[in-house]
């Protein structure tokens, strides 16, 4: 199997008006079968400030198949 490779770009912090900052940060990677659970993709975002906060949240995406179904068709040589 081959390593998992994810791009990712630069974190971009923002600040609140009372002086509070949140980070964002895009992430892109190749989906694999793997990743479904039932035919379903979850997302899991966790937030980690040393030993002191940790917070965790699930996000169900998309449809229910579980692969591409390849499209059916005559193919020349």
């Amino acid at each position: 199997m081959f390593p998992l490779q994810v791009g990712h770009g630069p974190t971009v912090l923002h600040s609140t008006h009372d002086n509070l900052q949140w980070a964002t940060r895009n992430l892109s990677i190749q989906l694999l079968p793997s990743h479904y659970q039932n035919g379903q993709l979850v997302l899991r975002c966790t937030a980690e400030v040393g030993a002191l906060y940790a917070e965790s949240t699930e996000a169900p995406l998309g449809t229910s198949r579980k692969e591409p179904i390849p499209e059916r068709g005559i193919y020349w040589q």
